[in-house]
């Protein structure tokens, strides 16, 4: 189970409901319920993106609190308990109307549904972290995985299409800035450099300076006992850097994807 000692809204004996609900929400949540340090059969599967996002949509809502056409979790508790203070003021002022001094701790009936509507929200707020600590990392998961793609066989050119469009090039994310393709790429060396620049200052000298590499290795191999066949002429030539000469259009302007 997810550590939830400091969490608590109070110390544990002191609202037994409290305890007792927030315990029982806590093991039944399918967020933060575990057995032996693994999600149970009734977990989510904490590597699936669109479940955590219908989760967290669910508990938060949207940008109005909604889900499902209905208030969320954590915006329905919040009125709920903005009820119960209401209720509570009224009750005091009714006491203050008919000349009675007014109470500073709830009537049972109340105070009793307030700490139990605080466990649950104490607890939803607890699984809303525990999503988005998971989804911050399954991006940076993801994030590693796109890194080790971008460039992995050298700028040879290589392009993916959308609709006609180039929407990749060499594993780089291509973008439209005022009708021009640039690669939008954080992680690339050549991020923000046009895509047509690109082709003639990077791939084109990169391509030659490759083949130059593997010409002169070839010709060791021709020279020598080497099995030229089996020989792997898996060579490349380093990267070039970002020509001085080439604009960087991400730096002027802000980009859309395609």
């Amino acid at each position: 189970m997810i550590e939830t000692k400091r969490k608590r809204r109070y110390p544990a004996g002191k609202e037994p409901i409290y305890d007792r609900i927030f315990t029982r929400h806590t093991i039944n949540s399918q967020i933060l319920s575990k057995r032996n340090g693994q999600p149970d059969i009734h977990s989510i599967n904490i590597s699936d993106k669109v479940s955590l996002n219908a989760l967290q949509t669910e508990i938060e809502g949207d940008k109005n609190g909604m889900s499902n056409k209905k208030l969320a979790s954590i915006p329905f508790l919040k009125s709920e308990l903005f009820a119960i203070e209401k209720e509570f003021k009224n009750f005091n002022q009714t006491r203050i109307n008919e000349g009675r001094a007014i109470i500073k701790q709830m009537p049972n009936n109340l105070h009793e549904k307030k700490v139990e509507l605080e466990a649950i929200f104490d607890v939803r707020k607890l699984e809303l972290n525990h999503i988005k600590k998971l989804l911050s990392n399954l991006s940076k998961q993801e994030a590693v995985v796109k890194n080790q793609r971008i460039l992995k066989y050298g700028t040879r050119g290589s392009a993916k299409l959308r609709n006609g469009i180039c929407s990749e090039i060499d594993g780089q994310k291509v973008s439209v800035l005022n009708d021009i393709l640039i690669i939008d790429e954080p992680g690339s060396r050549y991020d923000g450099m046009r895509v047509s620049d690109y082709r003639e200052f990077i791939v084109r000298v990169w391509s030659k300076a490759t083949q130059k590499l593997i010409m002169k290795q070839q010709e060791k191999i021709d020279n020598s006992e080497m099995d030229g066949c089996n020989a792997k002429l898996n060579i490349q030539a380093p990267l070039p850097d970002f020509p001085a000469k080439c604009i960087n259009y991400k730096k002027l302007k802000r980009t859309k994807n395609i």
